[in-house]
């Protein structure tokens, strides 16, 4: 999963890692430039758990 941040100050990125520390279906997370602030791995049992996690994702963490 690829994630945009809309501000990119290293305490935003801070916030950001700890929101998503103790998902356990956030495998890895990488901080990479270009299009993408963050790729994630996530690691669900089938497709619906998924779409559950990145809906919750995007609440907890924020995101729209």
């Amino acid at each position: 999963m690829s994630v945009q941040i809309d501000t990119h100050g290293e305490s935003d990125a801070a916030a950001f890692e700890k929101a998503i520390i103790d998902l356990d279906e956030i495998v890895t997370c990488h901080s990479v430039g270009g299009g993408s602030d963050f790729i994630l791995l996530v690691a669900c049992r089938d497709l619906d758990a998924y779409v559950s996690v990145v809906r919750d994702f995007g609440t907890d963490c924020g995101l729209s």
